[in-house]
């Protein structure tokens, strides 16, 4: 089983799922680096070179290695969920957990990053309300798990995840 890691970006998925694959043994595929690695270029200088649109495309491709993948802990992009078919592989045999967290905490995560692209004409806080909006209900959809990562450090957060797995494979 595939943990998988969804939210809005800077809120955990990277540094999180790194101490989470390393507790449990699994390997760690973060779907971003992925990415990066495939197209020798940061996010953010593809989005700038090549557009949001083939950024999506390429990010497909990595998602579909995912049914690949066992006992990997699974780090998305934060905009994964807004494909369909990213959905319904993301919602197949996987423990999904939604990192959540509040606007300001995310604002205060990004502001200074020269590294996160920026996707939409506004101002960095409003694009995360904006894009927030937008995401939350698939993010809801899809987990079965949400942790607040404002309130819970990686350590916490590493242990809220193990117990709910834990409880899972008792109950079921």
């Amino acid at each position: 089983m595939n943990i998988i890691l969804l939210g809005y970006r800077a809120t955990g998925k990277s540094s999180l799922g790194e101490a989470l694959a390393k507790e449990l043994g699994y390997g760690f595929f973060d779907v971003d680096y992925e990415i990066e690695k495939s197209e020798g270029m940061s996010i953010a200088e593809l989005i700038n070179k090549k557009g949001e649109e083939k950024f999506r495309e390429v990010e497909k491709e990595m998602i579909k290695r995912i049914d690949l993948l066992e006992n990997f802990v699974v780090g998305t992009g934060g905009g994964a969920v807004m494909s369909s078919s990213n959905r319904q592989i993301i919602s197949k045999n996987s423990f999904n957990v939604w990192l959540s967290t509040n606007p300001s905490i995310i604002f205060s995560r990004v502001k200074s990053s020269k590294v996160r692209p920026i996707l939409t004409n506004y101002d960095s806080y409003h694009e995360i309300l904006v894009l927030l909006k937008k995401r939350e209900p698939f993010y809801k959809d899809l987990c079965h798990l949400e942790i607040d990562t404002g309130d819970n450090d990686v350590s916490a957060s590493v242990s809220l995840i193990k117990k709910a797995i834990e409880r899972m494979n008792y109950e079921g």
